[in-house]
């Protein structure tokens, strides 16, 4: 869009509203950061600035954003999470708003916010739920927002997929790490207010997690554990380790031999392994909380910390 093309109260004289036409035009030779000399210069290099954000922001909403844009505006010194001025929305949450998937993809690409807040207190996460689009809530997580935020009334991004009786949703943000146990403003938990609205296959969801949950765990560990192992060595830590996870691990230690490149001295140290476990008495089922130690430093239930981090070398479960 020119600076020649602007006509009465700031509508551009050949009538289009900012981005109608899906790309940001050049503003001037020298670009809307060019020194000015008075009050009355700044006030349209100012006028000019927001007028660019309010076309970033049409672009967005409607999907026609493109790379050469966003290239452009960075020229220009625009920031591409600057708010819009009525519900302080960025163009990532207006892409958002309408499920351009594309679009959030290459603002995220470029570094736009994935945890910047509108007027409202909403997150780019919450709104995604409360619009109930799964593409848009995966290609976020993506980019690691803070997925337990708080936004109105407490509310964290998985109140709003409860709420919204969203499954697939609710589903891959629990995998996501989310934490299905805090508390909203009413004191209800995510859990709670399916309960509540009687979603019954929701309420199921809920459930069957910790199990669920603890599987994936489980496979992550041991997948961590068998690439641990170094050939022709007798990986006696690791050996430990999955001896310790028993029948827990056996699934996954087929799963392993089942693979037709896996290194020879590795299948034939899983084979034994898997010889030992099947000696092993039959075990009871996990409880509900996982502890996380490393093979014995002081004693053989030497806890280190819970959780699966970059922090624990070679973790099993103590059941």
């Amino acid at each position: 869009m020119q600076i020649n093309n602007v006509g009465k109260n700031g509508i551009p004289a050949n009538g289009e509203r900012p981005g109608q036409s899906g790309t940001i035009q050049p503003i001037g030779e020298k670009g809307i950061n060019a020194g000015t000399e008075n009050v009355a210069g700044e006030a349209v290099q100012g006028f000019l600035k927001a007028l660019t954000v309010a076309e970033l922001h049409a672009c967005a909403e409607e999907g026609k954003l493109t790379e050469q844009d966003i290239l452009a505006l960075k020229e220009k010194g625009i920031d591409i999470d600057e708010k819009s001025a009525d519900r302080g929305m960025t163009a990532l949450m207006f892409a958002i708003n309408w499920g351009h998937v594309e679009t959030v993809e290459l603002l995220l690409q470029h570094g736009a916010d994935v945890n910047a807040r509108d007027k409202g207190n909403f997150t780019p996460l919450m709104t995604a739920c409360f619009k109930g689009n799964a593409q848009v809530a995966r290609k976020l997580l993506e980019y690691n927002p803070k997925i337990d935020a708080k936004g109105p009334e407490d509310n964290t991004a998985l109140h709003y997929a409860a709420m919204m009786d969203l499954r697939n949703i609710v589903y891959l943000l629990l995998k996501a790490g989310a934490n299905p146990t805090i508390e909203n403003q009413e004191k209800k938990t995510p859990p709670e207010i399916a309960s509540e609205f009687e979603y019954e296959k929701l309420m199921k969801l809920f459930r069957a997690w910790p199990k669920k949950k603890k599987r994936m765990y489980l496979r992550k560990v041991v997948g961590l554990l068998v690439d641990s192992i170094i050939p022709d060595s007798d990986n006696a830590s690791i050996r430990f380790s999955l001896v310790e996870l028993g029948r827990h691990a056996f699934p996954m230690i087929e799963e392993a031999l089942k693979n037709p490149d896996l290194d020879e001295s590795k299948r034939q140290f899983l084979e034994g392994v898997r010889e030992e476990i099947k000696a092993l008495p039959e075990q009871e089922e996990p409880h509900d909380e996982l502890d996380w130690v490393v093979p014995p430093t002081n004693g053989p239930n030497h806890d280190i910390s819970r959780g699966i981090g970059p922090d624990i070398p070679i973790p099993y479960l103590r059941f």
